[in-house]
């Protein structure tokens, strides 16, 4: 049985229709393949006669052209506004290491005390920064490239979304943990910190993949 419910998981798995028409099809041949089945038949037999998933996605897609399920117009917001950060991230890198280059010198008569520079990034906060563009790439592709297609494609939303997910919750708890004031002071700051964390963005990210890697 677990078999079966493979061969038509891989078959919806390269359908491309519509989600009406998607289920439609896919109620369809659940039920011819049980009818099959209590006839007597075996998922080889089948197999053979349909052909294996991808050859049975392929005749359904032709034959069904007018219902193609048309990507979502989100990715694009999800590309665009990687590359918009990434650029911001270069911009800043250049700057950083421009203002980095002037030292400045204090002290008196009998010369420098201290050489500070003016612009400073610590490792964490750096991942912090580029998890953001690394997750919106997620999206991309799970609203694109990997929507539809093997399962490995899955592989790239989840790992970019798992990754972003492990630096910006070390990156939010480091913000909690410097925090200090009542209760009522801090909820406010905490939930600011959350927002800004990215935490929801890239917890949607491997939410969505999940349920794609599962159906």
């Amino acid at each position: 049985m677990n078999e079966v419910k493979r061969y038509v998981n891989t078959v919806e798995r390269y359908l491309h229709l519509d989600r009406t028409i998607r289920l439609r099809v896919m109620n369809d041949l659940a039920s011819d393949l049980q009818s099959r089945l209590d006839a007597g038949e075996t998922l080889a037999d089948i197999q053979a006669d349909l052909g294996d998933a991808r050859t049975l996605a392929d005749t359904l897609n032709r034959e069904f052209a007018d219902h193609r399920d048309k990507a979502s117009p989100w990715r694009w917001a999800f590309l665009a506004l990687a590359i918009f950060l990434m650029l911001v991230l270069a911009v800043n890198g250049m700057t950083a290491q421009t203002n980095a280059a002037s030292i400045g010198i204090i002290g008196g008569a009998d010369g420098p005390t201290a050489i500070f520079v003016s612009v400073q990034y610590t490792a964490l906060d750096l991942l912090y920064t580029v998890s953001w563009p690394v997750t919106l790439v997620g999206g991309y592709f799970l609203l694109g490239p990997a929507r539809r297609g093997p399962r490995t494609r899955l592989l790239v939303p989840l790992v970019l979304g798992g990754i972003s997910l492990l630096v910006q919750l070390a990156w939010f708890l480091c913000s909690v943990w410097q925090m200090s004031g009542s209760i009522l002071v801090l909820l406010p700051l905490w939930v600011g910190a959350f927002v800004r964390s990215g935490i929801w963005l890239s917890g949607w990210l491997l939410w969505r993949t999940v349920r794609a890697w599962r159906r």
